[in-house]
């Protein structure tokens, strides 16, 4: 069973977690890797730096794991 992804999860866990997710975050227009290395800090803190609807980004996220 996976974990549940939620705004306090950091990109970094679940990009490597879950290299599906990779799409995701681009879709959202989001760059989850930058220099070959995952973004650091929270899926809620890069949201709103890249001003992007959180509920939305996480349920997206939490979509692709289930697949």
């Amino acid at each position: 069973m996976h974990k549940e992804i939620t705004a306090l999860s950091t990109v970094e866990d679940v990009v490597r977690e879950y290299p599906d997710t990779i799409d995701v975050f681009m879709d959202f227009g989001m760059n989850p890797i930058v220099c070959g290395d995952p973004v650091w800090g929270t899926i809620g803190e890069e949201a709103d730096r890249n001003n992007v609807n959180v509920d939305s980004l996480i349920m997206e996220l939490n979509k692709i794991i289930r697949e």
